[in-house]
């Protein structure tokens, strides 16, 4: 057994070489993180490496061992020579000699050492601990084109809320608005609300006195009447308060209410076409074909005298581009394209 197993993988821990003295030495070198083939992404580590050339004595073996086993220098020195004579021996036998999680020497066919790093790739930078590899899962086209689908909704609910928030907005400040600056109802005079457009004194001077107006057609005659054309003025009074109209607060405001509309502009969407057809005995045919190799979901956009296939309809033109790609990219539809309409 290996007495200088946990020393050595000790050591390496805080030191990038420990040398075995007459053996060789064990050297550690940064990896970068990388994408292997497959599919896992390996964490940033520290590989180990060996270099038979680094025989030398360095002290790092004999000072551990002096410190675990608290036994002189001398002590400790006769320790790790008599383990590495074991450790030669064995492999002058044709034995693999395992250094615990960092790696294994064995001589090969020319009688040279061999090292092979331990598969486990244990991690010895002490600031990279922890980091472990990571199985990446390939998208199969359908759920790329899914992907892109759920994120376009969720941008058209974000979309529609923001527009809805938008129209409340705007209500409640048109309530304040009238509320503030619009008269109030409770307290106004009814006569003098009516004074502004008709004065009281005329209607009674019509009635009681023996001046009289006549109004035909919107022409009003002078002082200068002869008597005989003020007898055929009509004494039926109704016919003249008919004709004055009585002005109500109440009735100015129902009036101004209805005006506040909100103007619906056109909503523009962006269709992915993959098919356009002179009439639509064709572009029904074309369909008929998808449908039997499993493509369903198709429909008809009728424009300009063409009949045009559509596979998906987006408000976002940016997620409409995405989705094209990924369709031209993982399907058939080399020659899709996009066609903007407002509707």
């Amino acid at each position: 057994m290996n007495l200088l197993i946990h020393h050595i993988e000790y050591l390496l821990t805080n030191h990038d070489c420990v040398c075995v003295p007459g053996l060789g030495g064990f050297l550690l070198s940064y990896q970068e993180a990388c994408l292997s083939d497959n599919d896992v992404i390996n964490p940033p580590a520290k590989s180990v490496q060996f270099n038979k050339s680094l025989n030398y004595n360095d002290g790092l073996l004999i000072n551990s061992l002096m410190n675990e086993k608290k036994i002189s220098y001398s002590e400790a020195e006769y320790i790790v020579t008599t383990e590495i004579i074991s450790i030669k021996q064995r492999l002058s036998r044709g034995e693999t000699e395992k250094f615990g999680s960092i790696g294994s020497l064995a001589k090969n066919e020319e009688g040279n050492l061999e090292f092979t790093e331990s598969e486990s790739r244990h991690n010895f930078d002490l600031s990279l601990y922890g980091f472990l590899p990571v199985a990446l899962t390939r998208l199969t086209p359908k759920e790329k084109l899914d992907q892109v689908t759920d994120t376009e909704k969720v941008r058209s609910k974000k979309i529609s809320f923001f527009r809805n928030s938008n129209r409340i907005a705007y209500v409640i400040i048109l309530i304040i608005s009238f509320l503030l600056f619009s008269p109030s109802i409770n307290h106004v005079d009814q006569s003098q609300n009516q004074a502004s457009l008709v004065n009281p004194q005329l209607i009674s001077d019509l009635f009681s006195s023996d001046f009289n107006y006549y109004k035909y057609k919107g022409e009003v005659f002078s002082d200068n009447i002869v008597t005989e054309d003020i007898e055929a003025v009509s004494d039926d009074n109704s016919s003249l308060v008919e004709e004055v109209e009585i002005f109500s607060p109440t009735e100015e405001i129902t009036e101004i209410a209805p005006a506040v509309q909100s103007v619906k502009k056109p909503l523009k969407r962006y269709y992915v076409i993959i098919g356009s057809f002179p009439d639509r005995s064709a572009a029904m045919k074309h369909i008929g074909k998808l449908n039997e190799i499993g493509i369903s979901d198709i429909s008809i956009l009728e424009k300009s005298d063409r009949f045009r296939l559509y596979i998906k309809t987006f408000e976002d033109k940016d997620i409409a581009t995405d989705y094209l790609e990924t369709l031209r990219e993982t399907t058939s539809f080399k020659d899709a394209w996009l066609l903007s309409h407002r509707s």
